[in-house]
């Protein structure tokens, strides 16, 4: 249920949704459920993603990190997490 309705469009803000993303990646991840956690993390992605240290440093997301998709999807939120920041910065 969690995967179909992260797949789905939510009401209400983009970050509400990443997050809604993020949880369902992780009980994909953490299922053994590879495939359906790298589609949710894309979907995470898509929706909004700018958390480098949950992408970094989640521990139900360490079964992900050594594939090449996960090496693809961290440059996608590196390139927004250091715009944020360069923003924070006045850079």
């Amino acid at each position: 249920m969690a995967r179909a309705r992260a797949l789905a469009a939510i009401p209400g803000s983009a970050r509400r949704h990443a997050i809604f993303c993020q949880v369902a990646a992780e009980a994909a991840f953490a299922a053994g459920e590879v495939e359906d956690g790298f589609l949710l993390l894309g979907r995470t992605i898509e929706v909004g993603l700018f958390d480098l240290h949950w992408l970094d440093r989640c521990p139900l997301l360490d079964c992900a990190r050594g594939d090449p998709r996960f090496g693809a999807q961290r440059a996608i939120v590196t390139t927004r997490a250091h715009a944020i920041e360069g923003a924070l910065h006045g850079e």
